[in-house]
């Protein structure tokens, strides 16, 4: 299995991607005769980048298509810590002028459109602060809602009254059983 770098003014080598990324991206830089402080990345020859650098514990094989050729890129880092963002360039003199290929390796950023959730959010907390600032409903709204003003909630308060009754009925004919 083998794999071509292209880079430079047309120059070109192989490569055996059967091995960890970054022992492959450090033979390529080697080979290539980029400076030792360079990161480079690979792309197909159409600006799809392949992410090694990204992945560098992984094996070239799995991101590389066999007896593929590819295009050699410089990386830069753009962010620190967990938003880690690569900028391209590549190194095969040609392709810099590409703005089809350039627009493919650094796409511009697009922003997220707020979700639909987020809106929904939004109106629940406006409705919120609308219903804070009025006065609170009185009997006669509350009635017009289908809730009765000084109903009784949860079962124990209902059933109460109901036991209050039957012992008043229950009561008197105790008490006049007993005399």
């Amino acid at each position: 299995m083998f794999i071509t770098v292209k880079y430079g003014d047309g120059k070109s080598e192989i490569f055996n991607p059967n091995c960890l990324n970054i022992i492959l991206l450090t033979n390529i830089r080697d080979r290539c005769q980029c400076d030792i402080e360079d990161l480079v990345e690979l792309s197909d020859e159409t600006g799809n980048v392949m992410h090694l650098l990204n992945n560098p514990t992984d094996y070239g094989k799995q991101y590389l298509a066999e007896r593929a050729a590819f295009v050699l890129l410089k990386a830069e880092r753009d962010g620190d810590g967990e938003d880690e963002h690569y900028t391209y360039q590549p190194l095969l003199e040609g392709l810099d002028k590409n703005k089809e290929f350039l627009a493919r390796l650094n796409p511009k950023p697009v922003l997220p459109k707020q979700s639909h959730e987020s809106n929904r959010n939004k109106e629940i907390k406006s409705r919120n602060e609308e219903l804070s600032e009025s006065p609170s409903p009185t009997s006669k709204d509350l009635r017009r809602r289908g809730v009765q003003a000084n109903a009784p909630t949860g079962g124990a308060a209902k059933s109460k009254p109901q036991q209050t009754n039957a012992l008043k009925r229950g009561s008197s004919k105790v008490q006049l059983g007993r005399r």
